[in-house]
C-alpha cells in the first residue's frame, strides 16, 4: 500500500504472528477512534470499476461496537463521484473471520484511463 498511501492518521501495521495456524493476523489496524487513511491512484493505465476491500471481523471487548467506513471516489474536473460502505468489525462468534466488501464505481463514477 505504501506507494499509494497519501495520508495516514491513527492507523498502523499489526503483525500478530503466534506461530503456525489460523490464529495469525497481519494487516492495517485502526489504533485510535476516527482513524483515517487515504490511498491515491494517479494516471490510471486501465479503467477501475470496482474496489475490493478485505477486512476482518473479530470477537471480544476490544472489537465490540467497532466499525469502519470505506469510501472510493473519483475526482474529475466536473466534480467528485463517490460510493461508500460501512461494515462492523465485531461479531458474536469466537473466531476471527475475513470478509470482502466490493465498492462499485458504475457509469459516470468509474475511473477511466488517464484519471487521477
Amino acid at each position: 500500500m505504501k506507494p499509494f498511501l497519501s495520508s495516514v492518521d491513527g492507523w498502523g501495521w499489526e503483525d500478530d504472528i503466534k506461530g503456525y495456524g489460523w490464529s495469525n493476523k497481519l494487516g492495517w489496524v485502526a489504533k485510535t477512534p476516527g482513524a483515517k487513511f487515504v490511498l491515491t491512484l494517479h494516471k490510471l493505465a486501465r479503467p477501475v470499476r470496482t474496489v475490493t476491500i478485505i477486512y476482518m471481523r473479530s470477537y471480544g471487548e476490544k472489537w465490540e461496537g467497532s466499525a469502519v467506513r470505506f469510501t472510493a471516489s473519483v475526482a474529475r474536473e466536473t466534480g467528485t463521484v463517490a460510493t461508500a460502505a460501512t461494515v462492523s468489525g465485531h461479531h458474536n462468534t469466537t473466531v476471527s473471520v475475513s470478509y470482502t466488501e466490493v465498492l462499485e464505481l458504475e457509469g459516470a463514477g468509474a475511473a477511466e484511463k488517464g484519471d487521477g
